[in-house]
C-alpha cells in the first residue's frame, strides 16, 4: 500500500528529484525501463538507490505496493542477511518488523514475540529485556499493556523485587511509583494496599520525597489534585497552609500559590466562596496595584470582575457600571466607551477668547465678566457716588452674588481699591486646571538595555568588544524600586464648577525568578548571583558562569545548563558548551563552542582546520579562520579564511576590507561582503538559496510525518478491534484500552508539532528563494558562486555585483541597478 509521502513525493514539483534517482540508480545497474514504467515515488526510489549501493538484490522489495517504509526495512534486513519477507507475508505492519529486525540483529530469541498478538510497542519491551539480559517472560503476557511492561522491565534492569508491583491490577502508573519508589528508598506498599489511585500515589511520593508526612492531608481527605498543590507549595517554599482547605479545588490553590510566590496580600481571595476563576481576576488586580476590594464580591461573575478590573487598570471611574443588574457585555460597552472619552465631560474648551465673553451684571456699580470657559473673570468698578466707600469683603460679596465664587484674588481687588483704577476692567478670579496624578515608575537599578549590536567603525568593519550579552548582579544587591502613583490635584472654575483629576495608573508588579520583594512591596534585591534580564514587567535573575581567565586544555571543558562568560581566551582542544548565550572576550583557538543560543566572540578564531563554532542562534565574531561554523540564524563577522560555513539565515562580512577567501560558505538566506576570493584566485565557494540540506530536511520531515500517520492508523487499527469486541461500559475500565487512546492523543500531538516545523521549513523556503550574493568590491576568478543548487564559476574579475538566480542560471547584476544585468 503507497503511502501519503509516496504520493507526496511523485508529484510533479518532484519531477527533478526523481529524475536525479532514476538516473544513480541507472548508474548502479537498476532495472530502469521498469522503475520509470512503475512510476515508484522519490522515496521509494531513495530505497531501491540504496540498496543498488550497498549490492543488495532490490527485486525482493521492487514492488510499488510496497510502501518506503516497509521497503526499508526489507533493504536493513538484507544489509543483516535477514529474510524480512518471511514476517511481511504474516501482515506484520513496518513498526513490527523493525523491532524483529533490531532483535535479530542483535542476536536474541524473537521468537518469544515475533507474534501478531504483540503490537510493535510491546515487542519493543520484551526485545530490550532481551538485550539486557532479564528474564522477559516474566512480563512477556500479551495481557499487559506496554507501559506496564515497561515498569516491570526497568524494574528487573535495576534489580528491584518486582514481585511487590508486578500485577496485572496495578495500572502502569501505580507500579511506577512503587518502582520509584524503591529507588528512591520510600515504601509506597502501605499505601497501595489501602487502595489509593495512582494519581494520589503520586503526591504521597511526592511529599515523601520532599520529607513532608502525607497522613495528617490524607486522613483528612484531600485528594490528588489538592495535594499536588501542597507540594507545589513546599517546592517553592511559601507558606500555604494558613489558607488550605479541603473546600477548595486544586486549581484554587494554585492561584492562592502564585499570590504568595509573587508576595501579593492572598487573604483579599484566599476564600471557598471563590471560585478559580475569581481568584485569578483578584490576583491580577493585586499584581497591578489596585484595590480589587471593588470588585470582589461573590455575586460578580469572573467576566464582570475583569471587565472592572480593567476600567480601574485605565484609571477610569467604574461606578457607572460595576453593579450586578449589569450584564457583562453591558459592562465591556460602558468601559470601552469611558476609555474612549480621554476628556471629562465637565471639561470645557479653553479656545474661546475675549469676543466670548459672559457678562453677568446686577448691581449699578459693579459689572462682572467670566470668560466662556469659566477659567477667569473680570471686574469694572464703577466710581463710587459721594458718601460711599467700596471695602473688600463687600466687592467680594458682590462677586459671589454674580457668581463668581471660587478663585477670587483679594490683593487684585484691594490693589484696585487702593489705586483707585475705576472704569477699567481688571481680572480679579482665576479658575485652576486639574493636573492628573503621575503613573507609577519602576526605577531599574541595572541596565534594563545592553548593546547588542557591534560598533561600527570608520572603515566599515565592526568592533565587537562593545557587544555585551549579559548585565551581572550579585545576590544582596538592590535591583528595581517602585515609585506609587499620585492622586494629582483638582481644578474648579471661578463660577464653582469642580474638575476632578484623574489618579495615576500603576504599573504591575514584577513577575519571574531569582528575586525577592521586601515588605514594602517597592523594594527588589537579587536573591541569588548571576545574568539580571528584563522582560516587559518580568524580571528573571539566572545563573551565569563567569570564569575570569583563560580557559586551556589543563583547566579542563565546561559545560553549563545557563549562560557563559569567559573574560579570557579559549586555548586548542577544549570543549565548551551552553544551554544558552556563550561571550568570549578573548581570542579562540582550536576549540568546540556549543550553544543552545547565540555566540560572541569579542576577538576572532583562529583555529587551524580543528575547531567548530555552533550555535542555534546567531554568531558574532571579529574573524574567523580555518573553523567549521553551523548557525540556525545569522553569523557575523570582519573576515573569514579557509573556513567551512553553514546556516539557516545570512553571512554578513562588514568592513571596506571585509572579504571571504578560501572554504566554503552556505547561508540560506543571502551573503554580503567587500571581497570574494583574492587576486591569487583560491579557491572559494559560496552557496545561498534553497540548499541541499534544506530539501532533505524537508523531506525527512514528510517522511517523519508519514511514519506517525502510519502509526496513529496502527493505534486506530487497535481502537476497532476492541471496540468490536467490548461495549463501551467495559472499555472505561480497561487500561489497554485506555494506554492506546493515549498513545493516539500524543502521537496527534507528535503531528501537530511535525506540522508546524513543515510550516517553519517551507516559510524558510520561500525567504530562501529570494536569496543572493552581493560583492560590494571585487569578486575574483575561481569564486564559485551556487543559488538554489545551480553553481557558477567565474572566470573574470568583477566588482560591485550581486548574483541571483534566474529561471535555470546564475545571473549577475549591477549592484542597486538589478535591471542591468551583466553576465
Amino acid at each position: 500500500m503507497r503511502t501519503a509521502t509516496d504520493i507526496y513525493f511523485s508529484k510533479a514539483y518532484c519531477k527533478e528529484e526523481i529524475e536525479e534517482e532514476l538516473k544513480k540508480c541507472a548508474a548502479l545497474g537498476g532495472d530502469i525501463d521498469t522503475l520509470e514504467r512503475e512510476e515508484f515515488s522519490l522515496s521509494q526510489l531513495m530505497e531501491i538507490r540504496k540498496g543498488l549501493e550497498a549490492g543488495l538484490d532490490v527485486s525482493i522489495y521492487q514492488d510499488r505496493e510496497l510502501n518506503w517504509y516497509l521497503m526499508q526495512e526489507i533493504r536493513l534486513g538484507l544489509l543483516s542477511k535477514i529474510n524480512m519477507m518471511f514476517y511481511v507475508k504474516q501482515g506484520l505492519d513496518w513498526m513490527q518488523l523493525s523491532e524483529i529486525r533490531l532483535g535479530i540483529e542483535h542476536g536474541i530469541d524473537v521468537t518469544q514475540y515475533a507474534s501478531e498478538k504483540y503490537i510493535a510497542s510491546q515487542m519493543q519491551e520484551i526485545r530490550l529485556g532481551l538485550e539486557h539480559g532479564v528474564a522477559a517472560v516474566l512480563y512477556s503476557d500479551p495481557q499487559y499493556d506496554w507501559f506496564q511492561m515497561e515498569e516491570i522491565r526497568l524494574g528487573l534492569e535495576k534489580g528491584l523485587d518486582i514481585s511487590v508491583y508486578a500485577k496485572m491490577e496495578y495500572d502502569y502508573l501505580k507500579m511506577r511509583e512503587i518502582r520509584k519508589g524503591i529507588e528512591g528508598g520510600i515504601d509506597l506498599i502501605p499505601y497501595v494496599e489501602k487502595d489509593y489511585s495512582s494519581r494520589i500515589l503520586a503526591q504521597i511520593h511526592k511529599l515523601l520525597f520532599l520529607k513532608v508526612n502525607p497522613d495528617p492531608y490524607l486522613e483528612l481527605g484531600y485528594n490528588d489534585e489538592q495535594l499536588e498543590q501542597i507540594g507545589n507549595a513546599i517546592e517553592q517554599k511559601v507558606n500555604l497552609l494558613p489558607y488550605l482547605s479541603k473546600e477548595m479545588f486544586g486549581v484554587q490553590l494554585d492561584e492562592i500559590i502564585k499570590g504568595l510566590v509573587n508576595h501579593l496580600d492572598v487573604s483579599i481571595y484566599a476564600k471557598p466562596i471563590y471560585n478559580w476563576r475569581q481568584m485569578h481576576e483578584i490576583r491580577r488586580g493585586l499584581e497591578n496595584r489596585i484595590d480589587p476590594t471593588i470588585y470582589a464580591r461573590i455575586e460578580f461573575s469572573f467576566s464582570q470582575m475583569r471587565e472592572i478590573r480593567l476600567g480601574l487598570q485605565a484609571g477610569i471611574d467604574v461606578t457607572t457600571y460595576a453593579k450586578v443588574v449589569y450584564a457583562t457585555q453591558d459592562m465591556r460597552r460602558e468601559r470601552e466607551k469611558l476609555e474612549k472619552d480621554k476628556i471629562h465631560k465637565d471639561y470645557i474648551s479653553q479656545d474661546a477668547g475675549i469676543e466670548n465673553l459672559i457678562v453677568i451684571t446686577g448691581y449699578d456699580y459693579l459689572e462682572v465678566s467670566i470668560e466662556s470657559n469659566g477659567m477667569e473673570a473680570s471686574m469694572l468698578l464703577d466710581q463710587p457716588i459721594e458718601g460711599m466707600v467700596y471695602t473688600v469683603d463687600h466687592v467680594i460679596e458682590a462677586l459671589k452674588k454674580q457668581g463668581v465664587v471660587l478663585g477670587i484674588d483679594r490683593e487684585a481687588i484691594e490693589n484696585i481699591l487702593n489705586t483707585q483704577e475705576y472704569g477699567i476692567s481688571k481680572v480679579i478670579a482665576r479658575g485652576r486646571e486639574p493636573v492628573d496624578g503621575e503613573d507609577g515608575e519602576y526605577e531599574f537599578l541595572f541596565r534594563t538595555e545592553l548593546p547588542i549590536q557591534p560598533k561600527q567603525l570608520p572603515d566599515g568593519s565592526v568592533d565587537y568588544r562593545h557587544m555585551e550579552y549579559f548585565e551581572e548582579i550579585k545576590a544582596g544587591d538592590k535591583v528595581a524600586v517602585y515609585k506609587a502613583s499620585t492622586l494629582g490635584k483638582g481644578g474648579f472654575s471661578v463660577t464653582g464648577r469642580i474638575f476632578p483629576a484623574k489618579r495615576g495608573k500603576e504599573k504591575p508588579i514584577l513577575k519571574g525568578t531569582g528575586f525577592v520583594l521586601l515588605e514594602d512591596k517597592c523594594t527588589y534585591v537579587a536573591a541569588l548571583s548571576g545574568k539580571i534580564e528584563l522582560f516587559g514587567y518580568k524580571l528573571v535573575i539566572s545563573k551565569l558562569l563567569v570564569i575570569p581567565g583563560d580557559v586551556t586544555y589543563a583547566i579542563g571543558d565546561f559545560s553549563f545548563e545557563g549562560d557563559i562568560k569567559i573574560k579570557g581566551s579559549v586555548g586548542s582542544g577544549v570543549i565548551i558548551e551552553a544551554a544558552g548565550n556563550i561571550e568570549i572576550d578573548g581570542n579562540v583557538e582550536s576549540a568546540k563552542i556549543i550553544s543552545g543560543k547565540d555566540i560572541l566572540l569579542k576577538s576572532g578564531v583562529a583555529a587551524g582546520g580543528n575547531g567548530l563554532i555552533q550555535a542555534k542562534g546567531s554568531v558574532y565574531g571579529k574573524f574567523f579562520e580555518a573553523v567549521t561554523i553551523k548557525a540556525d540564524k545569522d553569523i557575523q563577522a570582519n573576515y573569514m579564511l579557509n573556513c567551512d560555513v553553514n546556516t539557516m539565515g545570512h553571512v554578513l562580512i562588514h568592513g571596506s576590507k571585509g572579504m571571504i577567501i578560501g572554504g566554503r560558505v552556505k547561508a540560506v538566506l543571502g551573503i554580503k561582503t567587500r571581497q570574494l576570493g583574492n587576486i591569487a584566485q583560491v579557491f572559494t565557494a559560496v552557496e545561498t538559496g534553497i540548499t541541499d540540506e534544506l530539501i532533505q530536511q524537508q523531506a525527512q520531515l514528510i517522511k517523519e510525518m508519514d511514519k506517525v500517520a502510519s502509526e496513529i492508523e496502527i493505534f486506530q487499527f487497535g481502537i476497532e478491534k476492541f471496540s468490536d469486541k467490548y461495549d463501551i461500559i467495559t472499555l472505561a475500565d480497561m487500561p489497554v484500552y485506555q494506554k492506546i487512546l493515549m498513545a493516539i492523543n500524543f502521537k496527534q500531538d507528535e503531528m501537530e508539532k511535525l506540522k508546524n516545523k513543515e510550516k517553519e521549513i517551507k516559510e524558510h523556503l520561500a525567504k530562501a528563494e529570494q536569496g543572493s550574493i552581493t560583492v560590494f568590491g571585487p569578486a575574483y576568478p575561481r569564486s564559485q558562486v551556487i543559488i538554489d543548487r545551480i553553481p557558477y564559476m567565474l572566470m573574470e574579475e568583477l566588482a560591485n555585483i550581486v548574483f541571483k538566480r534566474k529561471a535555470d542560471k546564475v545571473a549577475i547584476y549591477r549592484n542597486n541597478k538589478t535591471s542591468d544585468i551583466i553576465g
